[in-house]
């Protein structure tokens, strides 16, 4: 624990000081940074942010996770409360599988063990962000990138598949009880939920931008020391969606970058790290085990979006 917060104390300090040595610098990064946020981020996590938060208040959830479990089960040993988290995690993006697991181990609604297995390869980038953001930055690869799109995606399923445990019991949620969940009468009146839904979008929108903002000034420091594609590796390490965004914005792309782009956007970066661990913690799992989980789904995700290239192109 010491050690942890001595590093955090050296991390802080650098930080600061090179703030300050290139304050000019700095400035000019801070802007583009909060722009990016204010006109990408913010936009394309807000709508399913309170989406999710009504499905949660209003018992939509519950009906869902009735209808998923009969494909959920056969396919991944996942209850239809898991396959919602699966969901979440496709539709509202990092770090919200770990938010939705985090709140269905809270209602009881899920296993432990399957939380961990769930949210250790179930941790995508958010569809929206993914086809309304870097799909139009460079429209004339299209194509590669609808690849690159179902090889991040369908590498967590894969080790999702290969994880199950065969001997699991399906425990399915039977209709008598999902009609007693919607006889439940409503904690909230409408006004409230308004109050409840943006209190918590609200909180959870602050803390990803804080952390994109300190790993991006800490990204942007690396263009210091690293040039061309080790820079968009290392950066794309600390923040994902700078980093992704910078690639795509060059004006020639190679099929090295289009690897460099699947590991950043599947691996997802220290910065989302950080964004779920107060949520993965409660789980028992910490930063390692996080690492080390992304690490083989991002080289599963290349392995596999490799072999359709070479094979296609």
């Amino acid at each position: 624990m010491i050690k942890k917060r001595l590093f955090i104390a050296i991390f802080l300090l650098l930080l600061t000081f090179l703030a300050f040595y290139y304050s000019d610098y700095t400035l000019q990064q801070f802007r583009v940074t909060l722009t990016m946020i204010v006109k990408i981020i913010i936009p394309s996590l807000t709508p399913f942010m309170i989406l999710i938060q009504f499905l949660v208040l209003y018992q939509a959830i519950d009906v869902l996770g009735f209808v998923l479990q009969y494909l959920s089960y056969p396919l991944f040993k996942i209850s239809g409360y898991g396959a919602i988290i699966i969901l979440t995690a496709i539709f509202g993006g990092f770090p919200y599988s770990a938010i939705m697991a985090h709140e269905c181990l809270k209602l009881k609604q899920i296993e432990l063990q399957e939380a961990k297995r769930i949210v250790k390869y179930i941790f995508f980038p958010s569809l929206a962000f993914m086809l309304s953001t870097l799909l139009n930055i460079h429209i004339e690869n299209q194509k590669i990138f609808h690849i690159i799109t179902f090889c991040v995606y369908f590498s967590g399923f894969i080790l999702l598949f290969f994880s199950r445990n065969s001997k699991t019991k399906a425990t399915y949620f039977q209709k008598n009880e999902l009609k007693m969940k919607l006889n439940q009468p409503l904690k909230n009146d409408l006004s409230q939920s308004f109050i409840h839904i943006s209190k918590n979008v609200g909180l959870s929108l602050l803390s990803i931008s804080f952390s994109i903002l300190v790993f991006s000034m800490l990204k942007n420091y690396l263009q210091l020391f690293f040039t061309g594609k080790l820079l968009n590796f290392v950066a794309g390490l600390f923040e994902f969606s700078g980093a992704s965004i910078a690639i795509l914005s060059q004006k020639h792309l190679l099929f090295l970058d289009y690897v460099l782009l699947t590991f950043i956007l599947t691996f997802s970066g220290f910065s989302v790290f950080f964004q779920a661990l107060p949520y993965l913690k409660e789980m028992g799992i910490g930063f390692k085990q996080l690492f080390f989980s992304r690490l083989l789904c991002a080289s599963l995700s290349v392995g596999l979006f490799s072999l359709i290239f070479l094979f296609l192109f």
